[in-house]
């Protein structure tokens, strides 16, 4: 929900839905295709994780730049320090009616490992992390450690 693009979200995957493994169920009995709902109060912090990266999305235009040459131009990849864990910025500045000067993106996929993230310049502050949503944004300058199998977004105003 972060990237540019058109986001793909399969049913029940808000949720930890796997289909017991089978990548291409198309033959496959119910057992398999049938969504299990109890998965949604087992994997709840999942789901408001998801549900509010859809709102932080719908709210912020800075994740649905239209044009390729304008996401060249305002996307840019950083070097997180670790393979696998990607960090982003987007200069919010220039997509109209954006309210967030810039913009940091950072996930990291690892399976059990925190990351320690250094930030681009100046002060910071955190919109979003593993918990989902902040209420009240903390601060952050230098480093973020960023949980694993999750993300964090940043902003300046």
């Amino acid at each position: 929900f972060t990237s540019q693009g058109v986001p793909f979200l399969h049913g029940g995957e808000e949720f930890a839905r796997t289909k017991k493994g089978h990548h291409n169920s198309y033959n496959a009995p119910d057992d398999i295709n049938e969504v299990d709902w109890s998965l949604k109060d087992k994997h709840r912090d999942l789901f408001r994780f998801t549900r509010d990266l859809i709102a932080l999305r719908k709210a912020h235009p800075a994740f649905r730049i239209r044009a390729k040459e304008q996401v060249a131009a305002w996307v840019k990849f950083l070097d997180a320090g670790d393979e696998g864990t990607i960090q982003f910025t987007i200069a919010g500045s220039l997509v109209e009616g954006e309210p967030w000067k810039n913009i940091c993106v950072i996930a990291n996929p690892n399976d059990s490992l925190s990351v320690e993230v250094e930030l681009p310049p100046g002060p910071w502050y955190v919109a979003l992390d593993h918990t989902g949503a902040l209420e009240t944004p903390r601060s952050a300058e230098g480093e973020v450690r960023v949980r694993y199998k999750s993300g964090m977004i940043l902003y300046q105003p």
